[in-house]
């Protein structure tokens, strides 16, 4: 599996309080128009203490500046930077595998959920950002009842998704009862095998812990 960044390289910073340019363009232009009114002895003092003023505030790094909210917290990045945003949800997918059960455990602790695929867009999203990617979990089984197919989210019917089934799936071969996503449609295979796995959570529970 490879990580996803929406973020390219890393997260945007928070109120990082580096010194402006325009601020240092100033301080700058200060003293040269000192150099230029002043000479001899008083004109270097005068250089010199200004640069000693100018290399203060710039050791200092303007810690005092408020921290201001960042245009994009909506976007889940405080988690690793990883997290993908769709339609008001944000999505994670992994870079290392787990089981299927220790997959819908790795979501919870993310505040989220393996992801639950509620609509077309849904499925062509996941089709799209996860075709170079390989297979991935998805939070659907029929571990409770065998044959009956039933997402995490109890609440949500299988009947509106399941025409992306693979063809002949799900074949339920050797007690396959976790299901995975595939380019060409779901499959179902057994739940101890690990892969990589996608986690879904709503944009608005994004933390910034």
């Amino acid at each position: 599996c490879r990580t996803l960044n929406i973020l390219s390289s890393g997260c945007w910073g928070h109120g990082q309080g580096l010194l402006t340019l325009p601020m240092i363009s100033i301080i700058l232009l200060a003293v040269l128009l000192i150099a230029i009114l002043y000479k001899g002895q008083k004109r270097l003092a005068i250089l010199t203490f200004y640069w000693e003023r100018v290399s203060q505030i710039m050791d200092i790094q303007v810690l005092v500046q408020p921290e201001s909210p960042s245009p994009t917290d909506h976007l889940c990045h405080p988690w690793p930077c990883d997290w993908m945003f769709f339609q008001e949800n944000c999505y994670f997918f992994s870079m290392y595998t787990k089981n299927w059960t220790d997959s819908v455990t790795a979501c919870q602790e993310m505040g989220g959920q393996l992801v639950v695929i509620k609509s077309h867009e849904d499925q062509n999203f996941l089709n799209h950002t996860s075709k170079k990617e390989g297979y991935h979990w998805i939070g659907l089984s029929d571990q409770k009842i065998e044959g009956k197919w039933l997402w995490l989210s109890l609440t949500w019917p299988l009947r509106d998704t399941i025409k992306y089934w693979g063809k002949g799936q799900p074949n339920n071969y050797r007690s396959r009862d976790c299901v995975e996503f595939k380019e060409d449609g779901w499959n179902d295979v057994c739940c101890t095998v690990v892969k990589c796995w996608v986690c879904k959570k709503s944009a608005a529970s994004c933390s910034t812990k």
